[in-house]
């Protein structure tokens, strides 16, 4: 499976931050780039219209419930 660097980036970035973090990519369609807590989704591209900023995924894992 070849992901994007963007993806793998961010991968790095919350294992940095979160090293205890259990994270799974699937690699998906047309771009699809969906970032979920257990069943919750914290960030959906598509919605977004964009593509996630790694400070931005960062904060909302750190204030998740």
């Amino acid at each position: 499976m070849k992901l994007p660097p963007r993806a793998t980036s961010l991968v790095a970035a919350v294992k940095a931050r979160f090293p205890d973090a259990d994270i799974t990519l699937i690699e998906g369609s047309k771009g699809i780039f969906d970032i979920k807590i257990g069943d919750t989704m914290i960030f959906s591209k598509y919605d977004a219209g964009r593509f996630p900023e790694h400070d931005e995924i960062l904060d909302l894992l750190a204030h998740h419930g």
